[in-house]
């Protein structure tokens, strides 16, 4: 049985209620004879910010599989005490998690140190019994609360106890095991098969041919940031490649890549809390621990879902899951601010020795070919000579992360330059580009 079907009841369950229609449980269980096993199920429903949005469940395996989703799923969107009844509009914006229980059995322990030494965070999930108060924590509760005595303290509390001694009058301790099943919350691809290829072996054929060109410049120091284009790869995907090819790996676990807002307006900027980000090459894990901190830190930021379907940051994705291994991405998408705003978050970024920031922008849009170098010309000497003001002339789409790095960097070089007259042939139109690297 796939884990997937479990997933696709749980959020039936849900929606049946907004639409009046029923799940046919005779079909199911017809075709999917395992849902009759008797099984204990935890249904989770968690926002795309990643806090809870409810969560009910069984510990006791006296249902059958079929039933108890169902019946858990919809407790925890209507019934939780802890929340209002789900919305339908809401619906859109969870994530579901089921929890299979194994069953559970009697801790024995002597004191609280021999229980500290037989429980295993992140595997066993505990139920905590003292009289008529009882409470549980599903093992995934170590992920927000590691600490063994906050751990404890917090189940303590939510069974009603003191969670100063609670511990200290030996309650009855009890374990399982589960086995997680999640919906994923990925960062979705919005500009696929469009401004670059929606099949991984064409984007592998496409960095080919980028690496195969012989003339680059080379870096003169090991960039900490750079800046890339964002057109099509047929336009600027060689510029940006330029750049990409000659960062140091291995020096770096994530990159945060800021871009502008092109198609939603927002007075601040947005990261974004997913927990993947899809490219047509796999998926990259975000970095959803720094991302939090980052919106818990600057009070310009939040989490927009709205703001994250943007080409500007998308487009830097299929390169940084091409070059890099084992590494996790961060997505900042801005809207109406100052760019003094992100001077700040720039900095941190630099001085953070495991992260690359990748600033994304094009100069500018539809001149004919002679303006627009002219015009051009005061972003490469603004980036040259890490002048800011040189920049108020300067006309680009991410003026503001381009203004951002250049007053905080300390040393910089252009890579390359150009525009879509390379590949366009069209000189009455053209959109500039450039690459540079900062540290």
């Amino acid at each position: 049985m796939k884990k997937e079907l479990l997933l696709e009841i749980a959020r039936k369950a849900i929606e049946v209620e907004f639409n009046n229609q029923h799940i046919n449980k005779s079909y199911l269980l017809k075709k999917y004879p395992e849902l009759k096993e008797k099984r204990a199920v935890f249904v989770t429903l968690n926002k795309k910010d990643g806090n809870l949005r409810g969560c009910i469940g069984s510990l006791i395996a006296y249902k059958t599989l079929l039933d108890d989703i169902i019946s858990n799923a919809k407790s925890a969107a209507f019934s939780d005490p802890r929340f209002p009844p789900l919305k339908k509009e809401e619906l859109k914006d969870i994530t579901i998690e089921i929890s299979l229980l194994s069953p559970y059995k009697k801790l024995e322990y002597r004191d609280i140190e021999d229980l500290k030494r037989k429980i295993r965070p992140k595997i066993d999930g505990v139920i905590l019994k003292l009289g008529t108060h009882q409470a549980t924590f599903l093992p995934q509760v170590w992920e927000d609360i590691p600490d063994f005595n906050s751990f404890f303290a917090h189940l303590c509390q939510k069974a009603g106890v003191n969670p100063y001694s609670c511990l200290e009058k030996h309650p009855d301790i009890f374990i399982y095991q589960v086995d997680k099943i999640e919906e994923t919350n990925s960062r979705k691809m919005s500009v696929t098969g469009a401004f670059y290829p929606n099949s991984c072996s064409s984007i592998e054929s496409y960095i080919k041919d980028f690496n195969s060109r012989e003339k680059y410049t080379n870096a003169k120091f090991k960039p900490k940031a750079v800046v890339v284009p964002h057109a099509g790869y047929i336009y600027s995907g060689y510029i940006a490649n330029l750049v990409y090819r000659q960062i140091d790996k291995s020096q770096f676990k994530k990159v945060i890549v800021i871009g502008p807002s092109h198609h939603f307006y927002y007075k601040g900027a947005s990261v974004a809390l997913y927990n993947n980000y899809n490219t047509p090459c796999g998926d990259i894990p975000i970095d959803i621990e720094y991302s939090k901190k980052l919106i818990e830190k600057y009070k310009i930021l939040d989490f927009i879902d709205n703001m994250h379907h943007e080409h500007s940051t998308e487009v830097q994705m299929p390169f940084i899951k091409h070059y890099f291994e084992d590494i996790k991405v961060v997505e900042i998408v801005y809207g109406d601010i100052d760019y003094r705003d992100l001077v700040p978050i720039v900095k941190d970024i630099l001085d953070d020795k495991e992260s690359l920031l990748v600033v994304s922008t094009d100069l500018s849009h539809f001149y004919s070919l002679e303006k627009a170098k002219k015009i051009d010309l005061n972003c490469l000497k603004g980036v040259e000579t890490l002048n800011v003001n040189l920049l108020n002339r300067c006309e680009a789409c991410g003026l503001l992360g381009l203004k951002a790095i250049v007053a905080v960097a300390k040393k910089s070089q252009i890579i390359d330059y150009g525009t879509s007259y390379e590949s366009s042939r069209d000189s009455r139109s053209v959109v500039g580009y450039m690459s540079a690297i900062f540290q």
